[in-house]
C-alpha cells in the first residue's frame, strides 16, 4: 500500500510543471486533466501570516459552465456544497480556495484537487439522453436496493492525509464495512487517484473492503482495469447492475 502512495505522489510531483504569475502568486500545472483533455491548474501564493493559500482560479465552475452545466441552482447546487463541504473548500465568488499552515500544504493541495475532480465529474457523463449524473446514478441504485450509506464520508489515511470517499457502506453480517470511490469519467489519473485514496484509508481500517465503481456507459479502456487488478483493489462495472448489487447485499 506505501508503495502505491509513494508512486501516486510522485507521479504528481514529477509531472506537475511550476510557473511564476501575477501578484506574487506560482501557477502549478497538473498531470490531471479535465473533460476537455486539458491539464488543471492550480495557484499558490504565501501569505503574510506564513501560511499558503490555494485557488483553482476560478477554472472549475468556469469549465462547467462552458460545457453548458450550469450549477448555479437545483440538485447541482447542492452538490458542489456538498462536495466542498467534504474536502473543506470554500467559495468565494466562484473561485475555490483553501488555506493551510506551510506544514500542510501538500495536504491542502490534495483536498483542492479532488474538489476539483469531482466538480468536473457534474458534467453531463454522456449524450443528452443520459439526464442524471453517475453519483446519483449509483445513489439511486442504493436507495433502490434498500443498501444503506453514508455519502462523502472522510477518513484519515496512513499518510496523514484525509480521504474523502463517495459512499461508505456500514457493516453487515454478511459483509464488512465498504468503502466505495466511483469514477464517472475513468481515466489514467482518476482510477490511480482512487487506488492510492483506498488503499491509504484502509491502511487504517484492516476490516473494511474497498471498491472501485467504473461508469462503463462508453466503453472501457482495459489497462485501467488491469491498473486496478494489480494493485488488488476490486471494482465493478456500473453496466453489471445485479453483479454489482450481489456484491453490496449478499444474499442472506
Amino acid at each position: 500500500m506505501n508503495a502505491t502512495i509513494k508512486e501516486y505522489t510522485d507521479w504528481l510531483r514529477d509531472e506537475t510543471e511550476i510557473y511564476p504569475a501575477d501578484d506574487g502568486w506560482m501557477q502549478l500545472v497538473l498531470p490531471d486533466v479535465n473533460f476537455n483533455n486539458d491539464n488543471l491548474e492550480v495557484y499558490l501564493k504565501q501569505q503574510p501570516d506564513g501560511t499558503v493559500l490555494y485557488s483553482d482560479g476560478k477554472q472549475t465552475l468556469r469549465e462547467l459552465d462552458m460545457a453548458g452545466v450550469s450549477v448555479s441552482r437545483g440538485k447541482r447546487k447542492e452538490e458542489v456544497t456538498s462536495i466542498l463541504a467534504a474536502y473543506g473548500i470554500r467559495m468565494q465568488d466562484e473561485e475555490l480556495l483553501v488555506q493551510a499552515p506551510i506544514g500542510k500544504k501538500e495536504a491542502a493541495l490534495h483536498r483542492l484537487l479532488g474538489a476539483m475532480r469531482e466538480l468536473l465529474d457534474l458534467r453531463v457523463l454522456a449524450q443528452e439522453k443520459v439526464k442524471s449524473f453517475f453519483l446519483d446514478d449509483f445513489q439511486d441504485l442504493l436507495l433502490a436496493r434498500d443498501i444503506p450509506f453514508l455519502r462523502n464520508p472522510t477518513f484519515y489515511g496512513k499518510s496523514g492525509l484525509a480521504q474523502t470517499l463517495d459512499f461508505a457502506l456500514p457493516q453487515t453480517k454478511k459483509r464488512p464495512e465498504t468503502l466505495i470511490k466511483a469514477i464517472g469519467q475513468p481515466r489514467q489519473d482518476r482510477v490511480l487517484n482512487a487506488i492510492m485514496v483506498i488503499n491509504d484509508t484502509l491502511a487504517l481500517r484492516p476490516n473494511s473492503q474497498g471498491l472501485v465503481v467504473l461508469n462503463d456507459l462508453e466503453g472501457l479502456n482495459a489497462d485501467l482495469e488491469q491498473a486496478l487488478v494489480s494493485y488488488q483493489v476490486p471494482y465493478q462495472k456500473m453496466s453489471e447492475r445485479e453483479t454489482l448489487v450481489r456484491h453490496l447485499k449478499p444474499a442472506a
